[in-house]
This record gives C-alpha cells, structure tokens and sequence, in this order.
C-alpha cells in the first residue's frame, strides 16, 4: 500500500533541506563570484618631479573612456608606490592635482576604490630607513577625499610605532562576495608582515586576497631575498636606504602569507628593468597558485618623446570553483589626456621576448603586452 505524506512532512521535509543549503554550503554552492578587472599604476614617479600634469591625468581620462571596453567591472585600481621621486609638497601637488589635472584627484573621481602602497621615494627625503610619511599620509591617506574616508577602507595597523597607517587593508565587494586588498610598507617590518598576514587570518570568508607592496617580485620574476646585496635586497642600506635587521623583502613577505587559501597574488614595481614586467605563479600550502606580478614602465623609452610611460596594467579576473582565470594588458594612455582609446607606441616587444613565465600563455602586439594563464585556487597547481 502506498504511503503518502501528509502536507506537514512535505513542508518539514523541504524545509531541512533548505536549511542544509543555506547552512552549510558555501555561498559557491549556488554561485559562481562574478569576474572583475582591477588596475595597477606603477612608479610615475618622474611625471611627479616633471611637473608633468597631462601624462598624469591621461591615465584616469583613459580609465575613464575605456574601462567598459578593457576593463568590465573594474571594482578598484592600485598604485604600487614611488607616486612622488622626492617627497615634498611640490611633488605632491603635482600628482594628487585637481579635478582636471594631475593623478590622485581624478582617479577619486572616477567614484572606484583606490589604494596605494609606499615606495621607498614617498619617504621624507626618499629615506626608507626613517620611516616618515608625513605627505604621503596627509595626501593620500588622510585628506577629505582620502584612502582612509573611503567606504571599502578596513583599518591600519596599530601600536607605538613609527608611522603604520601606511599599512592598511581594504574590503571591495563584488555581488555576494568581498575581495581583500592588502597594503604592505616598503621593505616589511617583521611585526607589519604579522600584523598583516593576522588581517588575512581573520577574514577567511572573503574570496580572494590581493597584497600589494612596493618591492617583493623582481624584474626576473623572482621573490627579492631579504638581507642578499644588490638591488634585490632590502636590508642593502647602499640601496634602499634601510638597515633594519627587522625587515623582509618578498621572500618574507610570501613566507608569511603562504598558508592562507584565498591570497591570490603579489604585485610591485620598483625595480627598473628592461624588462619592465614579469609575472609567474607559486604554490601555496593549500595548493592555491599565487600570482607574483612586477610592473614598471618608468625606464621604458618607447613614449612620445622618448620619455618615461605613464602605463598602467589591467588585470581581467574570471573566478571559477577550482580555478581562476587572469588576463593582463598594458595601454600607455595617449598624453594630452584625450582619452583616445590609441595606445602610444612602445618598446613592449622586448618584455613580450623576456617578461613571463613559459608556464603561462603569452601573446602580444607590438604596442600591447598581453598575459593569459589559468591558476588553480584549490588543489594540485596546474598552469595551462
């Protein structure tokens, strides 16, 4: 004989399963986090000491005019420091500018979040080792437009020590998910590396880190070794301008946030090249590929003019459940700040010979450098 249900059971039945659905099952289990574009900004530190407010501003014009196209859903943009050659008012007028010139204001403007980690020339007096940021804090950080005011802000660091509001997190969120953004000073002191892998620790649900510093991945793509000679090396005072026994270079740097699953990558500029981009990934202890990018077009004399570029590199995301694919291109917007989708001839030909890991998929032109490569987020690490 069959047994039916009563309307009760039904109701009860179904809403158990709900409940296991809700519960306890990642928000993965029902969707895929949307894919999202990101800018990075490396070392326009020359156009700062130039004076030279169009080059600045043709990079938020440019933004402005060809996100849609190169960059859909572009949740947030990042400078990896070296924003000013010598830190001092003059400079930063330059860069942070007006609503029509220079670089910081026009980039708020464009209403996204924007961060920026500290290069060794946004010190007072480009000097490191004293680990004064005065300007850079009141320019960027704190100013009625500033990092600090800005919604997705998340916190700085804390404690009696010199200035370490310039390490700082930020939370973006994308649909149901929440991106972390993670800023690391110059040359990371022992207790900043812990507070900042503690930032990363805390926030396990948030789908991907990204941890941006001024120098951790060299011009060979290779992590920079704490305490070696050379320009690799932050503990070199003949370089940097640092001597401190506490402080890492991006060997330390991964050290301390390779066990945590969702870090996806570690991006700089800094080193002057040629060549002036180099990506390649690292497993982490969970199995995740962790992307290692330097970028900096400072020294690359293919612009008009033959001067530096003011280049920016956009990064394409596409999230999967055991994989996350990454596209990277690199326009050097048009200078008289037109906002022309063209893109300035370069000599990005070389970086398309020596920039990248064979392991990643590579194509160019001669006036754009494009990367492609999958990384796995979970599991054994497979680059196809």
């Amino acid at each position: 004989m069959k047994i039916l249900l009563k309307p009760v059971l039904w109701f009860a039945a179904l809403f158990l399963l709900f409940l296991w659905l809700v519960l306890l099952n990642p928000p993965s289990a029902f969707s895929q986090e949307p894919a999202y574009c990101f800018a990075v900004y490396p070392d326009y530190q020359y156009q700062s000491s130039g004076g030279d407010v169009n080059k600045l501003k043709a990079v938020p014009t440019w933004i402005a005019a060809n996100k849609a196209t190169y960059c859909p859903n572009m949740l947030f943009s990042v400078s990896t420091g070296d924003d000013v050659d010598t830190s001092n008012s003059t400079q930063w007028a330059t860069y942070v500018g007006s609503s029509s010139t220079g670089f910081f204001d026009p980039i708020q403007l464009l209403g996204l979040p924007f961060g920026s980690d500290i290069g060794n020339h946004d010190y007072e007096s480009a000097s490191p080792a004293s680990r004064v940021t005065t300007q850079f804090t009141s320019n960027l950080l704190t100013s009625s437009n500033g990092i600090q005011n800005e919604a997705t802000y998340g916190g700085a660091w804390g404690g009696a020590v010199q200035d370490p509001e310039v390490n700082y997190w930020m939370q973006i969120p994308n649909g149901s998910y929440t991106i972390g953004l993670l800023f690391l000073e110059f040359c990371p002191r022992t207790a900043a590396l812990a507070w900042g892998a503690g930032i990363i620790a805390a926030h396990p649900g948030f789908s991907d880190w990204w941890v941006f510093t001024h120098e951790a991945v060299t011009a060979a793509g290779a992590l920079s070794t704490t305490g070696s000679s050379g320009t690799s090396g932050c503990q070199d005072n003949s370089v940097d301008g640092v001597n401190d026994s506490t402080i890492g270079g991006g060997d330390n740097i991964w050290a301390a946030i390779q066990s945590y699953p969702n870090v996806r990558g570690i991006f700089n500029g800094h080193f002057g090249g040629p060549p002036y981009a180099a990506h390649a990934t690292m497993t982490g202890t969970s199995g995740n590929d962790v992307l290692r990018a330097f970028v900096n077009h400072q020294y690359d004399a293919g612009g008009s003019g033959g001067g530096a570029q003011t280049c920016l590199t956009l990064y394409n995301i596409t999230p999967g459940s055991t994989t996350m694919g990454v596209q990277a291109n690199t326009p050097c917007p048009n200078y008289n700040g037109t906002g022309s989708s063209a893109w300035l001839p370069s000599d990005n030909t070389a970086d398309a010979v020596n920039n990248y890991s064979t392991t990643l998929q590579l194509g160019s032109t001669p006036t754009n450098v494009i990367m492609q490569g999958i990384i796995m987020t979970q599991g054994t690490a497979v680059i196809q």
